[in-house]
């Protein structure tokens, strides 16, 4: 699929060549974009002096009065934000306008070049998700994001949890509302060689990852852990990427506390630990996506998570992980792990679907290829 034509405009309030950001979404969606359908030319950081205000404003209402007020979301930042992006298409051509995760850059905009809108919630879900929000600017935020939203042609969220959500919140046309997986950010496609199927050894190898002990789940991994090996499994828990409590010590577990995607080495040893483990678990408590379920697809690595918000997008039960309810306990999911690496070959089909599914759903490419057929509906 070669479709090098178009000239984008890629509309983003932050830096996208910055991987830290978005977990590096909107850097490898640019590169997707640049790959397959033409030229893309960044709106983007979209930098003003209020942004420190509005900033300064959502950290004052986090620390003092415990509320997430998205103040550089509402409609003084909107209009700020617009008017920068109006004065770019003044002097230039462009066949589409994108918008990753950036909808308040689009809503005071005024054109009749084709807008896509893509994210993997809207604010309306967030809020009611994850909660704690300003109530005061809800309102304000809210009508924005409808502003933004109604003007746009497509609308490409992550999953059918955000897709739903959205077309009920703003009163959206569904037809306009389209789900397409978010690839794994991976600079390097993982080449499978010799690695799959993957092969039960003498040690069950478990792996978390995750910036947050309790948000992630990470006391729940430790009961696995430790359930696993009161049922007489010979069994590892690596933590990546945050320092437990100091309560939660064992033989079996190993903590690295974070590695930099962007330092090769580290690079290097996140990519051995997913090769190298047996399963993925995150419990996590709340994940609008979960892009880490699919980088460890990638690797036919096995993921075990909450339903929850996006996630039953990426993982598909039975084929790459198993999904558990809310109120699961370590306890479930080490029944699950037992009963995997007991039975015959079912971990090894696994391993090889998990990968399978990241090819056909969880890469860029396969993301390129459905963008395609919105693209031939719009325009």
């Amino acid at each position: 699929m070669n479709n090098n034509k178009l000239k984008i405009g890629f509309i983003t309030t932050v830096d996208p060549n910055d991987k830290n950001a978005w977990s590096g979404t909107h850097y490898y969606l640019k590169k997707t974009l640049e790959m397959y359908f033409g030229e893309v030319e960044v709106f983007g950081p979209l930098n003003t002096p209020w942004l420190l205000w509005a900033n300064a404003c959502s950290d004052c209402s986090r620390i003092f009065r415990k509320l997430h007020g998205e103040y550089h979301h509402g409609k003084f930042m909107a209009r700020k934000y617009s008017t920068m992006v109006q004065k770019k298409l003044c002097n230039n051509h462009y066949d589409l306008l994108i918008s990753s995760a950036s909808p308040q850059a689009l809503a005071y905009v005024e054109t009749d070049i084709p807008l896509v809108s893509f994210g993997d919630s809207s604010y309306a879900l967030r809020s009611r998700y994850f909660g704690s929000q300003f109530p005061a600017i809800d309102v304000g935020v809210n009508e924005i994001e409808k502003l933004a939203l109604t003007k746009s042609s497509a609308i490409i969220l992550a999953s059918q949890w955000a897709a739903n959500a959205t077309i009920d919140d703003y009163a959206l046309p569904p037809e306009k509302v389209h789900v397409i997986p978010l690839g794994a950010n991976l600079d390097i496609i993982p080449k499978t060689d010799n690695r799959l199927p993957k092969k039960k050894g003498e040690i069950c190898r478990l792996l978390f990852i995750g910036k947050k002990w309790y948000p992630k789940g990470g006391d729940i991994a430790f009961e696995c852990l430790l359930k696993l090996l009161d049922m007489g499994l010979n069994a590892e828990l690596t933590v990546c990427g945050c320092i437990p409590p100091e309560v939660v010590v064992h033989p079996k577990l190993r903590v690295i506390p974070y590695l930099n995607k962007m330092n090769t080495e580290d690079y290097k040893q996140l990519e051995e630990l997913f090769w190298n483990s047996d399963f993925f678990i995150l419990p996590t408590r709340r994940e609008c996506y979960g892009l880490v379920f699919a980088e460890a697809s990638a690797h036919g690595l096995p993921s075990l998570a909450t339903d929850t918000g996006g996630v039953s997008s990426v993982i598909t039960e039975g084929v790459n992980g198993f999904l558990f309810k809310q109120d699961a306990t370590g306890s479930e999911y080490a029944k699950k792990i037992q009963e995997i690496w007991h039975s015959d070959n079912n971990y090894e089909l696994l391993t090889l679907s998990a990968r399978k599914i990241f090819e056909e759903r969880l890469c860029w490419d396969a993301w390129a290829k459905s963008f395609k057929k919105v693209l031939e509906i719009i325009l």
